[in-house]
Parts: C-alpha cells; structure tokens; sequence
C-alpha cells in the first residue's frame, strides 16, 4: 500500500495547497523580486489575523501567503515551481511526474505516489506527532518511497537471478525513516544526508514509447529499443529531482534542524579546541628546539674556547703563532651538532643538502620566536600607551595639574628676577 497516493491529509486541504502562489500573493508569474515583496506586503497586512478578528479564514489565508513567500522569495525554489507549476496545481495528474514500473502503456502506475501534493502547506497541520501533523505526514511520504526502493531492489535481484547472472543489478542503497518530532540529530543528520542524494533504483518501464515485439526488424527494434532507454532515464530523472526537490522543500520547514546546527556547531567547537590545544603544543617543542640550540650553541663555543685556553697553557710562556691557533681550531657544526677535521670538510659539510635544510629549519624557528617576542613588545607598549591619566575631580587631569603648577612656578621665578 501506498499512503501518500490516496489522499490523506493532503486531500483534506487539496483545494488551498493547490492554489497557485503567484494568485495567492495576487501578481503576476513574470513579477521581478521587487514587486515581488511589494505584493506579498500587501497580502500579509491584509489576511493577518490581527487585522480580521481571530477570523479562522483570515488565518488559514496568512499561512497560505507565508507559504508562498518562502518559495518564491528562494531564486532556486521559485525557478523549480515555474518549471512543475502546472503539474502542482494539477495534484500530479497522471504524465506530469514520478516513476514507476507499470507496463508499458505511457503513463504511471495508477498507485504511483503523487508527490507534489506535499509541496503545500495544506499537506500538513502543525508541527505535533499527530497523524495530521508535519512529522507523521512525510514519514508516510518517505516510508512509501523507500518501499518502492526496496521492491524495485528485489524485482532487480530476480531478474538477475532468472538471467544466470551472479552479479546483482544494483545494491540496495539504505534510506533512512524520517523520523518524529524527538528524533535525535544524529537521526535527523542521517534521513537528510542519505536522502538529499537520492537516486532510484527503479526501471521506468511506463516512460516507454514502444513495444519492441512489434518492430518489423531488427534495425528498427534497435531503434525502438534506444527511444525507449532515452525515455526511462528521462523519467528517471524528472523523478530523481522531484524527489530531492521534495527532500529541500521539508529540510527547509523542519524545526529539527536547530537542533542538527547547535550539535554541529558543539561538534565544531570542540574540534577547534582540539586543534588550538595541539597548535599550542607544537609551538611549545618548537621553543623547546630554539632553545636547546641556543645552549648547544653556548657550549659548544665555550667549549672551543676551553680547548685553546688548554693548548696555551700546555706551550708554557711563550706566544703562541697564528700557525698554532690554526691547528688548534675546532671546525664544528652547531647546527648539526657535528665535529670535523679540517675546514675543508666542514665547508662540504655546510654545502651539503642536509645542513641547508638544518639551517632553514633554525631560522625559520628564530624568527617565529623573535616575531613572537616583538608582538608581545608590541602589546605592552600599546597597554602602555592606553593608561588612562586620573582625573583631579575638577574637569581636568593630573597632568594639566602639574602643568599649570609649573606655569606658576616659572612665572614667579621671571617676576622675582624683574624685582631684583
């Protein structure tokens, strides 16, 4: 059984979901996004309940007009109702969408679901559990769908099996139940994720134009055949989109997907953190590094030192030549840490790619540290510089205070002069 083709809650309100919106809002389908508003202002000052006395009329028309305006004022939603208006306002009549697997006979199944009688407000009543209500009502909606997946699935499967082939057609893609009013964000992340890339499994067997059985030959059975394959992936995916069409439309309107944000923007939140914390710890290794090639640095040079202070004192008195200093020269490399013999193979050392890539590491690490060092220069002075100068209770400050004291004090010091 198939719910949502036989009426339901859609049926009830059938006559105010399939009005048309630009007659709603009272304009004109060519109206630009200007006059637009401007149409949809005047109908909401005129059917709001405020203004017509609790009228249950007046109210049921309000929400008729806020349904048209969040359709319409979305560029991609308006341009889809352009595309399907007649459809919509036909309740999908039989050819103007879906897909089914009835016979070949150019149109759908008659127990195909008709699913553009869900793109109104009139589909549902508030926002309960209900059966009447927003949650039960696309749940049947969807539940139907996904059967149709499933059987679609299985006829696949069969087919396959009656063929010999060990190979199935297509898996059978998971769709997860819409879900009520409670369901958790988890849930409701998983229906809109899986749903929101649908695609059906079914054959669209009733888009087909021809019956091959009655081609003359083969040339034109072939011909038959392409049409007919060009007509079911057409069908497909008219389908396809009105299914996903359909998925947006209800995304748009659930108030679940508060919840959905706030454990994602939780979700992001801590993700942060965590990457702050783990920034935090690679700048404290990285300090770390500077650091203890600053002091290999230190004691590797007082330690050159040491070694030529030794070599002096072992000579006795005498002075030692610059050809004594020279043979006594430690050629090492601070930043590898290594020793060498001659000066010659320190500079093939420093030539080499593996010493370059040492020092570009150490520079790069030094001037994070001393750009570092700076902006927190930087923020003291300004803190600094931002010190407010108390007030002296008297309109002024204490610096205009001592200003005028000293004002005085010079003016006397020039009159005492003047007197001597």
């Amino acid at each position: 059984t198939h719910p949502p083709s036989r009426g339901g809650r859609g049926a009830v309100d059938a006559a105010r979901a399939m009005r048309c919106y630009y007659e709603v809002l009272g304009c004109e389908p060519s109206a630009d996004a200007d006059a637009l508003k401007r149409a949809y202002r005047r109908a909401a000052l005129r059917w709001h309940p405020d203004k017509n006395g609790g009228s249950e009329e007046a109210e049921e028309m309000f929400k008729d007009v806020q349904a048209a305006w969040e359709v319409l004022s979305d560029a991609k939603e308006r341009a889809w109702y352009d595309d399907h208006r007649e459809a919509i306002l036909r309740g999908g009549a039989p050819g103007s969408g879906g897909g089914g697997d009835g016979a070949h006979g150019g149109g759908p199944p008659p127990d195909e679901p008709n699913l553009y009688q869900y793109f109104g407000s009139g589909a549902y009543r508030g926002y309960g559990d209900d059966p009447a209500g927003f949650y039960a009502t696309y749940e049947r909606v969807f539940e139907t769908l996904a059967a149709l997946e499933r059987e679609a699935s299985t006829r696949a499967a069969q087919r396959a099996a009656a063929a010999g082939s060990a190979r199935h057609e297509r898996e059978p893609t998971h769709l997860p139940a819409f879900g009520g009013s409670s369901a958790s964000a988890e849930s409701v992340g998983a229906f809109y994720r899986a749903w929101q890339g649908f695609t059906s499994a079914r054959t669209f067997a009733w888009a087909d134009k021809y019956n091959p059985n009655d081609a003359p030959s083969r040339f034109v059975r072939r011909r038959m055949e392409e049409d007919n394959r060009r007509e079911r992936k057409r069908a497909k995916r008219s389908y396809t989109d009105t299914v996903r069409e359909l998925v947006n439309f209800v995304k748009k309107r659930d108030k679940r997907m508060a919840v959905v944000a706030a454990a994602a923007a939780k979700r992001e939140a801590e993700r942060e953190a965590a990457r702050a914390a783990h920034r935090a710890a690679q700048d404290a290794q990285r300090r770390a590094r500077v650091e203890a090639a600053r002091a290999a640095e230190a004691a590797a040079a007082a330690a050159a030192r040491a070694a030529r202070g030794g070599s002096e004192s072992d000579s006795g008195d005498a002075e030692p030549s610059d050809y004594d200093y020279i043979e006594e020269e430690v050629y090492e490399c601070v930043v590898c840490d290594k020793i060498f013999k001659s000066s010659k193979q320190l500079r093939n050392h420093e030539r080499s790619r593996k010493h370059r890539e040492a020092m570009d590491a150490l520079r790069r690490e030094m001037l994070a540290e001393e750009e570092e060092e700076m902006l927190a220069e930087m923020a003291e002075h300004e803190a600094a510089e931002a010190t407010v100068i108390p007030d002296t209770g008297d309109g002024g400050t204490a610096l205009d205070g001592a200003t005028e004291t000293g004002n005085a004090r010079t003016e006397s010091s020039e009159a005492a002069e003047e007197e001597e």
